[in-house]
């Protein structure tokens, strides 16, 4: 596996997935896929009970599993962003969560935005691909 592997979900309130976003160089196979995806969907209770015990939106690493760590960002709106990855410093996953807030922000104040449905605008995924080089390197 790619030492730089990391998928980021952004999951709604009521736990629908509205955007995923792999950032590793290699492609993953169907198996690998499935694991971040059973990982982070079996954090969101977690995530959700840490969110009302601590006073920030960063929740930093909610779980583990073998060589994968989860880490948390959740929005007063109840946006959850999950990123799944290798062990890494904890302020690079913080780094990279705020950046994809902001963005998220920024196209949410699209007055046709639906906080429901998937993301499928291209300019944000252009946009999350910059945020991964910027963060992940190359």
């Amino acid at each position: 596996m790619d030492p730089s592997f990391h998928t980021l979900f952004i999951v709604n309130r009521q736990y629908a997935l509205i955007f995923e976003c792999s950032c590793s160089l290699k492609l993953k196979d169907k198996q690998e896929r499935l694991t971040t995806q059973s990982l982070a969907y079996g954090s969101l209770d977690l995530i959700t009970d840490m969110f009302w015990q601590k006073e920030t939106n960063y929740l930093g690493v909610v779980d583990r599993f073998c060589q994968f760590v989860v880490s948390a960002f959740v929005a007063y709106s109840g946006v959850m962003f999950l990123l799944v990855h290798y062990d890494r410093p904890d302020d690079w996953s913080k780094s990279f969560l705020t950046d994809v807030f902001e963005l998220y922000s920024r196209v949410s104040l699209n007055p046709f935005f639906d906080f429901e449905d998937y993301i499928h605008s291209k300019d944000f995924m252009e946009n999350m691909k910059q945020l991964c080089r910027k963060h992940c390197g190359p």
